[in-house]
């Protein structure tokens, strides 16, 4: 497997890994089908966030996508890993960790002081397996109930 910045050429295979992977999550597929769009990425996404992608035999089998506008939490900077998905077929195989590795070492370059995730429910679990730690929902309004912070400073 390899991890590699991805290109605009490869927003095609990107959102096929995305449609698959939302596939197979544990919500009703009503849900899912109209839902889609709004988790693919277009030409214009390739300004606002960083793709890595994770190849296996020349073929895109997940992705990582991180939003570059820097965000604060309780006086701390972040960026957001707004997306990582994994081809369900190849769940299991460490390709969602070494995504989840090489984003935070990117991060990390920025100078920010953390990664913040907005979990899907089915993918807690992973990010807790990835030493995020989970935030207390503070604004029933305004937070997302599965969010997830990690320290990147040493």
């Amino acid at each position: 497997m390899q991890i590699r910045e991805a290109q605009a050429e490869d927003l095609g295979a990107i959102n096929e890994v995305i449609r698959a992977a939302v596939m197979s999550w544990s919500l009703p597929d009503r849900v899912k089908r109209l839902s889609m769009n709004s988790h693919c990425y277009d030409e214009l996404d390739l300004h606002h966030y960083h793709f890595l992608v994770a190849e296996q035999a020349r073929h895109i089998v997940g992705i990582a996508a991180i939003d570059t506008d820097r965000h604060h939490l309780d006086h701390q900077s972040a960026l957001i890993l707004h997306g990582l998905y994994v081809l369900p077929q190849h769940h299991g195989e460490g390709i969602g960790t070494a995504l989840f590795e090489a984003a935070a070492n990117y991060i990390k370059q920025t100078g920010v002081d953390g990664i913040l995730v907005r979990a899907q429910k089915d993918a807690t679990g992973f990010f807790e397996h990835c030493g995020m730690h989970r935030l207390a929902v503070t604004d029933e309004e305004r937070d997302y109930a599965n969010r997830y912070w990690k320290t990147l400073t040493d």
